[in-house]
């Protein structure tokens, strides 16, 4: 065996032992196989390495008869090699215009699919894709362009689940100089020349400069997206543990809770890995952190996921606009439910409990509306001498956030506000008279809506 190629060799499989430990052969693994230089180097690796594997080829009909060469290209390696071989054709531009992506997008999200369905039907254990060097220094130039964080400047993930990439620390001419001495035959794709496309732009016009004025680029770079990785993992380990115990969800949302987070610089974090994933923009984020940090409630986000608000040193998150219509009924003995919990009413001669409020018996009978508060409401709450308060006032005071605010329920008779369960009893029409029977209202919350 050719001194080169035995070295690449023994490359390839160090990586894999230590992504996978030594038994790493008795996976199966679906190899993808585009029919340019860097996967059939990968193909050729997994055959001279002995794994179990399938070739899979995805044809995404964008280049005419060139899509239809690659796809016979690699068609007949498998034959020649004796390799198991599958293929699939993909209206790439159609499926584009229909959900409103890029073409790359698309012809990304066609692959992937198709290679997770395939390892469910074939089956195969892993799926190996031909990423390499020069790959991840162009994904760490073009996420720096855009404007990213930590995650982005780290590159592309050796392993993302079971996808995994063994030829990412190995540069592109090594791969042709691999299949040039195997006498691998490849492709090369004309689009690559293209340079109207951003990473082509950056590959073929940008890059080559800056190895030229910078010779030690190349492996500088790969080095720092090393130590970036390992600063990130250390990061969000971290914040994953923090992470679980500050998200309450409920039955509109998530709330995440930062008041009792031991190390409060770890919040900036945790609100990015968080809300990273929900559609909001990244100014979003860096807003949703100055709030949290001056403690600023009623700032709003919106996102087509849904809607974030900023509330003191929380974000509330509703995945869905809440909409309360008002229980209208009579003041009855027995039990209703509402969609805050449940209210429960008995005739009794005993006095209130703390959670409960005792109505004369002469209202028995007479209109009952259980609803949300409304701009104007005001209850003139015990020990204020008959004095009325704005309900937005008490509920800024008992540091209800922005949900518990939308959810609290509101109690009148007679249009009468005359109890906010678990806030304030109204004096209007209250009576502390034992002697008497009355009617006592209990207010039972449903614990997936506090």
């Amino acid at each position: 065996m050719n001194p080169f190629v035995r070295n690449l060799l023994q490359h390839f499989n160090k990586n894999l032992l230590d992504l996978l430990g030594g038994d790493f052969r008795r996976h199966r693994f679906l190899v993808a196989v585009s029919g340019g230089a860097d996967s059939f180097a990968l193909a050729e690796l997994c055959r001279l390495a002995g794994m179990n594997m399938l070739v899979a080829h995805c044809n995404f009909s964008l280049r005419g008869e060139e899509s239809d060469g690659d796809e016979a290209e690699v068609r007949n390696y498998c034959e020649k090699k004796q390799l198991d071989f599958l293929s699939k054709r993909f209206a790439t531009k159609d499926y584009a215009v229909a959900r409103k992506i890029s073409v790359q997008e698309a012809a990304r999200e066609l692959r992937y699919e198709w290679f997770h369905d395939l390892c469910l039907s074939q089956p195969a254990d892993f799926i190996l894709t031909g990423h390499h060097a020069d790959d991840n220094i162009e994904t760490f130039f073009l996420n720096l362009f855009r404007g990213t964080g930590p995650k982005g400047l780290k590159g592309i993930p050796v392993m993302n689940g079971n996808i995994i990439r063994p030829l990412l620390d190995m540069e592109h001419t090594w791969l042709e100089s691999f299949c040039r001495i195997s006498q691998v035959s490849y492709r090369t794709d004309s689009s690559n020349l293209d340079s109207k496309y951003r990473r082509n732009f950056l590959r073929n016009e940008i890059l080559p400069r800056l190895y030229s004025q910078f010779p030690g680029l190349k492996d500088n770079l790969t080095r720092t997206m090393v130590i970036q990785e390992r600063y990130d993992k250390y990061v969000s380990d971290r914040v994953s543990t923090e992470l679980r115990r500050c998200i309450h969800v409920n039955a509109y949302g998530v709330k995440l809770e930062l008041e009792n987070v031991p190390d409060q610089a770890l919040v900036p974090f945790i609100v990015r890995s968080w809300v990273d994933g929900l559609g909001f923009s990244s100014s979003d984020i860096e807003d949703m952190n100055r709030c949290i940090a001056a403690q600023k409630s009623g700032m709003k986000f919106i996102a087509k996921s849904g809607m974030a608000v900023s509330d003191r040193r929380a974000i509330i998150y509703m995945d869905r606009e809440v909409v309360i219509d008002p229980v209208v009924t009579e003041l009855r003995e027995g039990s209703l439910d509402t969609w805050a919990g449940k209210v429960i009413i008995e005739k009794s001669r005993r006095p209130a409990g703390p959670d409960e409020i005792r109505l004369s018996a002469d209202l028995d009978g007479n209109r009952m509306v259980i609803r949300t508060r409304q701009d104007g409401d005001r209850i003139a709450p015990l020990g204020m001498d008959g004095k009325k308060q704005k309900l937005q006032d008490i509920y800024t005071n008992a540091r209800l956030d922005h949900l518990e605010k939308l959810l609290q329920p509101v109690i009148l008779i007679d249009d009468r506000i005359v109890w906010i369960p678990g806030l304030k009893k109204s004096t209007d029409v209250l009576t502390e008279d034992n002697n008497q029977e009355g009617l006592i209202l209990r207010f039972v919350r449903d614990p997936a809506v506090q």
